[in-house]
């Protein structure tokens, strides 16, 4: 059994994702690693609900095909957008002899985020709709002052003689109105509310 680190494909090409989303281009890519390609939102295992709340989703999905650490390893996108904020959602599930290794939201992300403001990560993260959430400030390049973010994660299905697990559903949130406040505990709870999945 082998272990997928974090969250396996979907990281692979977040920085491609970042890099879309600070230029105002949110319409996702293709990694180099997995290949990605549109996806029916309604064909995945987790969503965002209502959609009538988002102005628009966008969803990809691609299953990691090279080495045998990763094989099997399938990831899905989902970028929700509304007037003033906008969020990505990544579902991994590992292959069939795989595992997810469990990491909290910063760790998770700010290894591989151009839009994290060094030193702005909460001291300690918090659990809403049973994620894992640790808030930040970013920096969007169409944005000249900081912005409150959010970092969220949840690892689901434990493997069996592993210290892994065999779904990983987190993401990022950002609202696009500079602010020095981070984004509120009522806001967390009304977008991690929106994230659905059976497994969820």
């Amino acid at each position: 059994m082998c272990e997928s680190r974090a969250a396996g494909a979907a990281l692979q090409w977040l920085a491609l994702v970042m890099a879309l989303l600070t230029s105002g281009i949110l319409d996702g890519g293709t990694a180099a690693a997995v290949e990605m390609s549109d996806a029916d939102c309604d064909d995945l295992d987790v969503s965002l609900k209502p959609a009538a709340d988002f102005r628009s989703i966008d969803c990809e999905s691609g299953v990691e095909r090279g080495g045998m650490e990763r094989a099997g390893v399938s990831s899905a996108y989902i970028e929700g957008q509304d007037a003033l904020s906008f969020i990505v959602v990544f579902h991994d599930r590992a292959g069939s002899h795989t595992y997810l290794r469990q990491t909290d939201p910063r760790g998770l992300f700010s290894g591989t985020l151009d839009l994290d403001i060094e030193g702005s990560w909460a001291t300690s993260s918090f659990v809403s709709n049973r994620f894992t959430v640790r808030t930040f400030f970013g920096n969007l390049e169409s944005q000249p002052e900081k912005v409150p973010c959010f970092a969220f994660v949840r690892f689901i299905g434990r493997v069996p003689q592993t210290p892994g697990y065999r779904h990983m559903v987190g993401g990022l949130y950002c609202e696009l109105v500079p602010s020095d406040e981070p984004v509120t505990r009522t806001r967390i709870d009304q977008m991690t509310a929106k994230i659905k999945g059976d497994m969820l």
